[in-house]
């Protein structure tokens, strides 16, 4: 089990007779926690926002095959009445249900196979195995069937209100007054509520993951990432054995770099401060005492950088010096450290010359303060990091046998191929890679909340649509069920403002319940969610203020257009219909 092999890999890396400075733990996880590990949330996510839509459209169904039932009452009791059985109607308004549920599912595979491209056009690179997505067949039939089981099921329901028709009450006189029943009107009100409050949930679930996304977007990386052109060199041991001998060349491709009329300036490093270095360093301030105690080891990100870095990455010095030239193996030992190295394991004291031990023996004198940099992970922490001059600690990672290199200029993209010319110059087979902008880098790193953001947008517009559709197609319904009563109390001296207040009373008690309740549940979805919102109160009042509003605006419009339709209703066109 995962279980005992860290347990006996722990035992292994951690024996007594290990040194006190070299210990080590071991951490395991499955290769399916490694691919999927960092989306499984969000998948399941966008897959309950899927689930929700199709409820907002299923209630919809419900909401057009009820009034369509009722509207066909008459019709009904008529074919009744002159020898059609029951169990016919039912087999009729069966197929028109199947007819319906065939006819979107078609419909809507066609919609899907066209947006699904759109929609892989903007994923992200991170998202595992998306070259295998597509519209396969267990896909396709599992939406076709629920497509088709949803329309079944509901028209199936109205098909149940035929059995229930009182041919007398149907057939009698011709009426309109008393069309709506109280229970047809209590369904058709508590589904719009459902749907409303269904909506409500995917616009607030839609409008956290946006504010998360902004938030995440606008942060500050610490360094100024326009017109920074990155890429990488390889110089493989077997061929460059000496640590000295690759920075030696690395050295000389930079100044070489540095000498193309466009640049502007360039530095290189064995790893860029918003990747991991693939070393944390131990450290105390000179005379404190080092504990090799986990909970309470100072310890920060280490890399070595030329001179000229901090200038190239638009990192401004927030105290003391950079490197230069002069900062060689012939010199004191010296470091520049991130501020939160300061905040956290210096404070109180002046770090600009303070000296810093290491447990196994040398140290370094801090020069200089600079930003902290935020690592390549949408929404992470600063980490804490410690630099080191390059020529003075070129032997410090020798294992390492890449250098990164960064240039600024006003169009870095076009010095790729001058820079291809001079690394081939130098050696031949030495490959030049990961070329890219740190603009670009950056974007690729709020894809995924940027991705997120969109499609679950995207599911609650869709959704608030459907809402919108589903609450006027009600409200007409019931002011077309209404035009008797309404034309009776427009002879009778009723103004134009107590007819509207007439309709839109209901409709408001309808949109504020469905909105009140998706509020609630919202508040529940919103916990779940919390670990894909950075910095984010799952309960954030501006969200839940800005999705009611929209709601109800929105709810508002879709039961005005009935309500205005009612005030065109003349009495004696309504009383034409009796």
């Amino acid at each position: 089990t995962i279980a005992d092999v860290r347990r006996e890999g722990s035992a292994v890396l951690s024996s007594p007779d290990q040194p006190a400075d070299q210990r080590a733990e071991i951490d395991v996880v499955t290769l399916r926690e490694q691919t999927v590990g960092g989306v499984r949330q969000a998948l399941w996510t966008l897959l309950a926002a899927v689930g929700a839509v199709l409820l907002v459209a299923v209630v919809n169904i419900a909401l057009l095959l009820l009034t369509r039932g009722a509207t066909r009452a008459r019709e009904l009791s008529v074919r009744m009445a002159i020898g059609a059985s029951r169990g016919r109607l039912l087999r009729q308004l069966f197929v028109e249900s199947t007819v319906l549920g065939v006819a979107g599912g078609l419909a809507g595979v066609a919609v899907a196979a066209v947006a699904l491209r759109a929609l892989l056009a903007s994923a992200p690179a991170e998202l595992p195995r998306a070259h295998e997505i597509g519209l396969d067949l267990p896909t396709l039939a599992c939406a076709f069937a629920l497509t088709v089981a949803a329309s079944l099921g509901f028209g199936l329901l109205s098909a149940g209100r035929t059995l229930e028709i009182d041919l007398r009450a149907a057939l009698g006189g011709g009426s309109r007054l008393g069309a709506l029943s109280r229970g047809l009107s209590n369904r058709l009100h508590l589904l719009a509520a459902a749907e409303l409050a269904l909506t409500m949930v995917l616009l607030v679930v839609a409008g956290l993951l946006i504010r998360s996304f902004v938030r995440v977007a606008t942060l500050d990386p610490g360094f100024s990432p326009r017109g920074v052109l990155a890429f990488q060199i390889n110089l493989p041991a077997n061929r460059y054995p000496d640590a000295v001998e690759r920075v030696t060349l690395g050295e000389t491709l930079l100044s070489r770099i540095r000498a193309l009329g466009p640049v502007q300036r360039a530095a290189m490093t064995v790893a860029l401060p918003n990747r991991q270095s693939g070393a944390n360093f131990a450290f105390v301030a000179e005379g404190e005492t080092f504990t090799f105690d986990p909970a309470s080891m100072q310890t920060a990100e280490t890399r070595t950088v030329s001179d000229g870095f901090f200038e190239t990455m638009g990192m401004p010095l927030v105290a003391g010096r950079a490197f230069t030239v002069a900062d060689d193996a012939r010199t004191e030992d010296v470091c520049i450290v991130s501020e939160g190295v300061v905040r956290k394991y210096l404070r109180g004291r002046d770090p600009i010359g303070l000296r810093i031990v290491y447990p196994q023996g040398g140290g370094a004198r801090i020069v200089g303060i600079v930003p902290d940099v935020r690592p390549a992970t949408a929404g992470a922490d600063p980490k804490l990091a410690l630099y080191l001059p390059m020529r003075q600690k070129a032997r410090m990672f020798d294992w390492q046998t890449s250098l990164h290199f960064v240039i600024r200029a006003e169009r870095p993209t076009a010095l790729v191929p001058d820079i291809r010319k001079l690394a081939t110059a130098l050696d031949p087979v030495m490959p030049v890679y990961n070329v890219r902008t740190l603009d670009a880098e950056l974007a690729t790193i709020v894809a995924a909340p940027r991705f997120n953001a969109l499609v679950l947008s995207l599911f609650a517009f869709v959704a608030l649509a459907l809402a919108c559709v589903g609450t006027y197609g009600v409200f007409a319904y019931v002011v077309s069920q209404r035009t008797l009563e309404i034309g009776i109390r427009t002879a009778l001296g009723a103004t134009a403002g107590q007819v509207l207040w007439l309709v839109m009373r209901r409709g408001g008690v309808v949109l504020m319940a469905g909105a009140a309740t998706g509020l609630l549940a919202s508040l529940a979805a919103g916990r779940l969610l919390a670990s894909q919102l950075f910095e984010l109160n799952p309960a954030d009042p501006a969200t839940l203020a800005g999705t009611t509003a929209l709601l109800v605006g929105f709810g508002c419009l879709a039961t005005w257009l009935p309500a205005r339709r009612a005030l065109r209703i003349k009495p004696l066109d309504a009383l034409r219909e009796m």
